[in-house]
């Protein structure tokens, strides 16, 4: 039974069954009487209206009600979340700790892979749980997982219970790592770690953060660097290698992952020995090895030539001599003559490298027909006598040098050029790297005779002493020089090439003869060669305009409607002429022809004489004339018709019109038609003219003209006219008259039908129908040639009229044409 304040829990996703107890006045129990169940909030829980069960659906509260006839009772019901289980689960951990919850339940205990304790507990639905984990010494809390992934902030998970939750935790062992100096270390350095560890070792000494507790499993990457003390002017130190549980760690870095046990980490340092290099002699070169770069040039030492390395290295040192020095040996630390050395830093060692300078030769020769010498700077000179004919030198000098080289020629002698190593005829310095030589000519004293050509055209000038020179069609300008003896006779000839002619000598030449030249001084003689000329005609033709062009410039000219032209000039023989056509506006360019011209531009070679023609076509365009409309008629350009019957609707003609045409249009409308308008190149209705300077087209449009029929209805009766195309026109009794104006097309026929209504005559036709043989009838025919009036009067029937027994004509009756 429910108290009047009692509020009913039920669990979601469950069932409850309700029932009444019904009572009479007396408080006797009554079991025939139903009762119906309700909720007043079936999105919270639905009962079953005759049953009572209850369903919960969702959180939250309703109120239950029976009810029986206007008798009701009520219940409020309060659906609750389901009590749900927490448990703590572990991951795969090497540490100890403890997991509790807050509100109390969960006391759970970890031993690495291990629980113990109150691990789970149920808590109310919805409930908020702080779980805490708390690891012991030795330990870290290492992670959360499962229902804590996503909800953990470092050591506090928080978990709602909105179902049944499983939460895992991982508790890490802490691993000691220590370092210290091995045992044969004699330097000092440094030791350190991102993970806090910065250890000083002295020889055997340590200080600092020597040991330092990471998590299992925790990688450490642990450097060392080789240091003097601070302040100190000591050698420099250096690392020497890991011991213990970085023995296999090469370079001064070791990573280390802590494992199941502590770690021992052992590191040498050892101080450094000196290497210094010397280097003398006359030569010049350079010693590198170990980190030195020692250099001697033009006597002076200079470079890093001393360094240090770890005690007990072994360092090999190589020579290397310059180009212009040999090595010759070394001393000290080192002995021999070959260019590496070996020695080893057991104690400070000096090594001295010895270069000297190479020797090379400068051979001199002196040769030809006069008397002269070779002489180098600051040595003696090589001499030529006269008749020896030759003679060589040699002298000696240290690699390197720089020398130069100056000659001297005697009386009536000249000097010709060098040879060899040396080229021209003016001075020469040379750098001896190496053994060289030299050579220089002498010769009796000469003057230059110079040949050349000039003009368009092609030929050769020759000299006796077999001086030749030749210009062709590609160089037809050259010039040629030679070195005769002076005194000597020179004769000069000129013969001219294919297509030319020789015009004549220039310079020391002159006329057209033969020429002969005493070579008493240097001269020159020139030779002019012309081309032969040919003459090249253009010729046009055609009903277009346009330039025909050579080379790029206007050569001739046709003018629209000349139909023909001629243009000629006078070229040089082989000449290569480029012809290009350009059309006028008005005009197309329909081709070259003659000479194998057949392409714009195209290019001739004139070996003779040359006609070209070109042709020119005055553009023409479409005009398309377009007649239409309901009339009849034609449209008319420059004597040519279009034409449009009466009835066809539209009609389209072509022709071809000259560019620049001036079209001027006319229309003429057919009888009973009227022109209407023009289109196209043409608007409006009024005269007009265009030119031609594109395809065009021009429309006209003819209208069938109308003509007026004037009805008149007249009397006291009533009645219709029907016109056929021209419509009806109708009087009513007792109007007294109506008049209708209808308009048709000129020359329709048109039938014209009266029709009288009940009780009334049609007494005839008037005005246009009034001959005797339409007058009185029903119907009159009329051809609308012109505007036409028709009239017709239209009375009361007087006479009565009696049915006919059995189709016999009634008694005193009297037919009336057109009743």
């Amino acid at each position: 039974t429910i108290g009047a304040t009692e509020t009913v829990q039920a669990f979601l996703g469950t069932t409850t069954p309700f029932s009444a107890k019904v009572r009479d006045t007396r408080g006797q129990l009554v079991t025939d009487r139903a009762v119906t169940w309700s909720v007043d909030d079936p999105a919270v829980a639905t009962i079953n209206a005759s049953s009572g069960i209850l369903t919960t659906v969702a959180i939250g509260t309703t109120k239950v009600s029976a009810r029986i006839g206007t008798l009701v009772a009520s219940a409020p019901v309060r659906v609750l979340r389901a009590p749900a289980a927490l448990t703590i689960s572990v991951g795969n951990g090497s540490g100890l700790g403890k997991i509790s919850s807050t509100p109390a339940g969960i006391d759970c205990r970890v031993v690495g892979t291990t629980l113990t304790g109150t691990c789970s507990f149920v808590f109310p639905g919805d409930a908020a749980i702080a779980l805490t984990s708390t690891a012991d010494a030795g330990s870290v809390f290492a992670s959360w997982g499962d229902a804590c992934v996503a909800s953990a902030i470092g050591t506090v998970c928080q978990v709602v219970m909105s179902q049944a939750r499983v939460a895992s935790a991982s508790f890490t062992a802490l691993r000691r790592f220590t370092v210290s100096a091995a045992g044969s270390s004699d330097g000092r350095g440094r030791v350190t770690s991102s993970a806090g560890l910065d250890c000083r070792l002295s020889g055997g000494a340590a200080s600092g953060s020597c040991a330092i507790d990471v998590p299992q499993g925790t990688s450490v990457q642990l450097t060392a660097v080789g240091e003097p003390l601070s302040g100190s002017a000591a050698t420099l130190q250096y690392f020497a290698g890991w011991g213990g549980d970085c023995a296999s760690a090469n370079g001064a870095s070791c990573t280390i992952t802590a494992g199941t046990s502590n770690a021992a980490i052992t590191a040498r340092f050892v101080d450094a020995q000196t290497l210094s290099v010397a280097i003398d002699g006359g030569g010049g070169g350079g010693v590198t090895g170990a980190g030195i770069a020692c250099t001697r040039v033009s006597g002076i030492t200079n470079g890093n030539c001393s360094t240090s390395a770890l005690f007990g290295s072994v360092v090999t040192l190589t020579a290397q001599p310059d180009a212009q020095s040999s090595f010759s040996g070394w001393t000290g630390a080192c002995t021999g003559q070959t260019l590496t050395c070996t020695t080893t830093l057991s104690q400070a060692r000096v090594v001295t490298a010895s270069f000297s300078r190479r020797q090379v030769q400068l051979v001199m020769s002196v040769s030809g027909t006069g008397v002269g010498a070779l002489q180098v700077t600051g040595g003696a000179p090589c001499a030529l006598a006269a008749g020896q004919g030759s003679n060589n030198c040699t002298q000696s000098f240290d690699a390197g040098a720089t020398v130069t080289l100056t000659w001297s020629a005697g009386p009536n002698s000249s000097f010709t050029g060098f040879g060899g190593a040396c080229s021209g005829v003016t001075t020469c310095t040379l750098v001896l790297n190496a053994s060289q030589g030299v050579s220089a000519s002498f010769g009796a004293r000469q003057v230059s005779l110079t040949l050349s050509t000039s003009g368009a055209g092609i030929g050769t000038i020759t000299g006796s002493n077999g001086l030749t020179c030749t210009s062709s069609s590609a160089a037809p300008s050259t010039t040629c020089t030679a070195q005769v003896e002076i005194g000597s006779q020179i004769s000069v000839s000129a013969t001219p090439g294919d297509q030319s002619s020789f015009d004549g000598f220039g310079g020391d030449c002159v006329g057209r003869g033969s020429c002969t030249l005493t070579m008493n001084t240097s001269k020159s003689v020139s030779a002019n060669f012309t081309r032969k000329r040919v003459q090249f005609t253009v010729s046009l033709s055609g009903t277009g305009g346009g330039i025909v062009s050579s080379n790029g410039t206007p050569l001739c000219a046709l003018p629209l409607g000349q139909g023909s032209g001629t243009c000629a000039a006078q070229v040089d023989v082989g000449s290569a002429i480029t012809l290009s056509a350009t059309p006028g506006i008005e005009s197309n360019f329909t081709g070259f022809s003659g000479a194998g011209c057949n392409t714009n531009p195209c290019t001739v070679a004139v070996n003779n004489e040359t006609t070209i023609t070109a042709r020119f076509q005055r553009k023409q365009f479409v005009l398309q004339m377009v007649v239409s409309g309901t009339g009849a008629g034609s449209l008319t350009v420059d004597g040519v018709l279009c034409s449009l019957a009466l009835g066809q609707n539209s009609n389209s003609c072509t022709r071809l019109v000259d560019y620049g045409t001036t079209v001027s249009p006319t229309v003429s409308p057919a009888t009973g038609s009227s022109f209407d308008s023009y289109g196209g190149a043409c608007t409006g209705s009024s005269a007009c003219s265009f030119v031609m300077t594109a395809p065009a087209s021009i429309s006209a449009v003819f209208t069938r003209r109308q003509v007026a029929l004037t009805m008149t209805l007249a009397g006291a009766g009533g009645g219709t006219f029907s016109a056929g195309a021209a419509g009806s026109c109708s009087l009513v009794a007792d109007q007294g008259g109506v008049t209708c104006v209808r308009f048709v097309d000129i020359g329709t026929i048109l039938v014209i039908n009266a029709t009288a209504a009940d009780a009334s005559v049609f007494q005839g036709f008037g005005g246009s129908c009034t001959s005797s043989s339409a007058s009185t009838f029903a119907n009159c025919s009329l051809l609308m040639d012109g505007a036409k009036s028709v009239s017709g009067t239209f009375t009361k029937r007087t006479t009565p009229i009696v049915a006919p027994a059995r189709g016999d004509a009634p008694t005193g009756a009297t037919k009336r044409r057109g009743s």
